[in-house]
């Protein structure tokens, strides 16, 4: 990255093959849309290149292309959440119906499919946390550093997050 800084911008294509499984997973997670995934991913590198002097060589560049990937989902649903209210109607709708064929597509399993809607069922910013440290393996270190907390804070949120997953995920399984 600090190469892409300081001007040679061939070395982004080099960062995209490293990086474009992992954010086009966490994207994955967060959307359950292959499409709008796909689009976000080129979102960030694009964020990236317009956006690399704010690199500084003292953070840790996984922790900062995730925060850049959290700012620009939040972005996205922003938007649309205007768009939405503007216009009338809900662009976002087929939500449920999108993360069926998800699961019918990748042919998941029942407790699968509850976990999915348990995930979904969380707020946003326990998803987030959940999907950066049990999907992404990010350690707590990074995750504090991309949204301004404390290791310890992390963790303890982490611990929150998972006992209202595994709640939710009962709930699900006595319905």
């Amino acid at each position: 990255m600090l190469q892409v800084k300081s001007g040679q911008l061939d070395k982004l294509g080099l960062l995209y093959e490293r990086h474009k499984h992992k954010l086009f997973g966490f994207f994955f997670k967060m959307n359950a849309d292959r499409q709008l995934s796909e689009d976000l991913v080129q979102t960030v590198f694009e964020r990236i290149l317009k956006y690399r002097e704010s690199f500084s060589d003292k953070a840790h560049f996984v922790a900062w292309i995730h925060r850049m990937a959290i700012n620009v989902n939040n972005d996205f649903y922003r938007k649309h959440s205007k768009m939405r209210t503007d216009s009338g109607v809900d662009l976002l709708s087929n939500k449920e119906s999108n993360d069926q064929n998800v699961d019918t597509k990748i042919g998941l399993n029942e407790q699968q499919r509850q976990l999915r809607k348990a995930m979904n069922m969380l707020s946003k910013d326990k998803k987030e946390l959940l999907v950066l440290s049990k999907y992404q393996g990010l350690k707590c270190s990074q995750i504090g550093e991309m949204k301004n907390m404390s290791e310890v804070a992390v963790r303890v949120n982490i611990h929150r997050a998972l006992k209202e997953l595994k709640t939710a995920f009962f709930k699900l399984e006595n319905e």
